[in-house]
């Protein structure tokens, strides 16, 4: 796959919206209204570009440690941030390899590594994930797709209004209606990763947020 063909970061403006979020929509950030001062809600990873492919490291044939993240200009009122990344290419259809939710309003990036346990020592919480339907693990899970072409791996943060009366381990489907109503703004950075692929990333030390 060109890294070209994929969908840039991106994110819209308005006011909060009022939907029921579908978390494995193909486009959520083109359709979740963002209030932002400066209306630029943007995600990236010091790990690889938009639309670039992510390093081994950070998939299931290397470490399988989580990316670093970090991100801007989040709208006014953001109280907390729920992170969802997914495999839209996945045969069996999108597949969830990470849930992250209750992020500090005040965090700005997450560290590359982060832990596997249920809640972390800011407060987030992690999701049950990996699979479409049914999830069985805790953290994040990287990519691990059928040999062949590139998969695109969509990482979405939204900015939520409040704080979310979640526990760990909850589901997506639960995710998504404690998000509805209260979802600020999206911002959404893609990476692509096919297995079998030869790279060399630099080392990244592992932490926790």
């Amino acid at each position: 796959m060109n890294p070209a063909d994929v969908h840039r970061n991106r994110s819209s403006n308005g006011s909060a919206s009022h939907r029921l979020v579908n978390l494995q929509e193909p486009h959520l950030c083109d359709d979740i209204a963002m209030a932002s001062g400066n209306g630029s809600f943007m995600l990236e990873s010091p790990a690889f570009s938009d639309g670039g492919l992510i390093p081994s490291l950070h998939s299931g044939e290397g470490l399988d440690l989580s990316p670093p993240l970090r991100w801007r200009g989040a709208p006014a009122g953001t109280r907390s941030y729920a992170l969802v990344m997914d495999d839209p290419d996945a045969p069996t259809g999108p597949w969830l390899h990470w849930l992250l939710f209750n992020i500090p309003a005040q965090l700005q990036r997450l560290p590359a590594g982060l832990e596997r346990s249920p809640e972390l020592p800011n407060g987030a919480r992690h999701g049950r994930c990996w699979g479409v339907s049914t999830f069985q693990r805790l953290g994040y899970q990287g990519p691990l797709p059928p040999a062949g072409r590139a998969h695109r791996y969509r990482f979405q943060l939204h900015a939520l209004d409040q704080v979310l009366e979640l526990p760990p381990g909850c589901t997506v489907a639960d995710l998504q209606r404690a998000m509805a109503g209260h979802v600020l703004g999206c911002t959404e950075l893609i990476g692509l990763y096919a297995c079998g692929t030869t790279q060399h990333p630099p080392q990244v030390r592992q932490g926790a947020a």
